[in-house]
């Protein structure tokens, strides 16, 4: 399958923040959520697959159109300060050219600094869809192993970093509780509609309001995202 840039997209088939040249299809990012993501988990494939979908629509990504502070298919913000001894589990430095010592949390055996530390730069993930997607599922491991999150709504609680956007707690279990029932089903608008179950977005009044990416609406990008003869072969059950 050609890449969604090669389909040349014009403005008003793109949905939202997502981004054709730096897209895979959502069989794509499952197959390497499974691969990446340790079973046993709070977090399941359906849950990063939510978050993914409602964040990017599945674009490797960095926020606001390259202004803002978050990067990758998930929108993980890579350079907070909470985020420094979680990169340092994977030999990145993301203290982003502070010099305050690399605290540990946690003691188990992954929770540890690696030594002699690359700087990590939002480039690393961008143009790396594979690392891009490791490195989030990782996170949701460190979470889980080191940080003390061992329930769904903690480690969302840390995905959705809390304030007015806890209520996405909610919202990602629900379409992931959906997907999850419908992933292997064939029927590629229950998918759809599974997937769309997550997307509220805040408007300029502060308002919760859903904002669904239709098929009838952005035919394009689901021709793209989740082809009509693919029927979600491949999956992992």
């Amino acid at each position: 399958m050609p890449g969604a840039a090669a389909l040349n997209f014009v403005r008003n088939e793109i949905p939202g923040l997502w981004e054709p040249a730096k897209a895979i299809t959502f069989v794509q990012l499952a197959n390497k959520i499974d691969v990446h993501l340790r079973p046993g988990l709070p977090v399941t494939r359906e849950v990063v697959l939510a978050i993914c979908f409602h964040e990017t629509g599945f674009s490797n990504i960095k926020q606001g159109r390259g202004s803002g502070p978050a990067v990758g298919f998930g929108q993980m913000e890579i350079f907070n300060d909470d985020k420094v001894p979680f990169f340092a589990t994977l030999g990145f430095d993301s203290r982003n050219g502070k010099s305050t010592p690399i605290p540990q949390m946690g003691t188990g055996p992954g929770c540890a600094p690696k030594p002699n530390l690359i700087v990590l730069q939002a480039k690393t993930l961008l143009d790396d869809d594979d690392l891009a997607i490791k490195v989030h599922c990782r996170f949701f491991e460190w979470l889980y192993d080191c940080a003390g999150k061992r329930t769904l709504d903690a480690m969302l609680s840390a995905q959705t970093g809390g304030g007015r956007n806890a209520v996405f707690i909610g919202i990602f279990k629900d379409s992931a509780s959906k997907l999850q029932s419908v992933i292997h089903s064939g029927d590629r608008q229950k998918v759809i509609d599974a997937l769309n179950a997550v997307q509220f977005q805040y408007n300029d009044k502060g308002e919760l309001v859903k904002q669904s990416i239709r098929l009838d609406r952005f035919k394009k990008y689901w021709d793209f995202t989740l082809p009509e003869d693919e029927k979600l072969l491949g999956l992992r059950p």
